[in-house]
This record gives structure tokens, sequence and C-alpha cells, in this order.
């Protein structure tokens, strides 16, 4: 008897764990990529420096930075910013 009633607990205690993993991966861990709603767009804009030195550097990418752009990477004298798109 006492066999058996393990073997029914354990039964129970394996349904109700499959029961919980699925209301856990729905509440917990919802689906990434649910849809393009939640999805960043992102608009770029590269641009020559034609200045040289830190002084004119840091204007130029002060500049971009007062209308919304954030730098993203320098290669040589051609500065790439992005903001988000509206």
């Amino acid at each position: 008897m006492r066999r058996v009633t393990s073997g029914l607990l354990l039964f129970v205690v394996f349904i109700a764990g499959c029961f919980a993993t699925q209301i856990v991966k729905e509440v917990v861990f919802p689906k990434l990529h649910a849809g393009q709603g939640n999805v960043q767009k992102w608009d770029y804009y590269c641009a020559k420096n034609e200045y040289y030195g830190a002084k004119a550097a840091t204007d130029f990418a002060k500049k971009a930075g007062l209308e919304g752009w954030e730098l993203v990477t320098i290669q040589k004298d051609v500065y790439c910013f992005k903001r988000p798109l509206n």
C-alpha cells in the first residue's frame, strides 16, 4: 500500500510540475519578439568631420547630440550616429 501511495504522489507532483512549467513560461518569460511593435527602429547619420583636433571633434559630436543623435562609431574622420525613429 505504501508503494502505491508513493507512486501516486509522485505522479501528482509530476503533473503539477508540468502545469507549473507552462504557467511560468507564459508569465515569467514572455515571448521575445512577440511582434514587430516592440522592436526599436533607428535612424542613422554618418558625416565626415572636416575639422581636426580634440576641441573640433568634441564640438562636432556635441552639435549632433543636441539634435538627438547618439554617437555609435568613429572611423578615421567619419562619425556615425543613431537616434530612435518616431
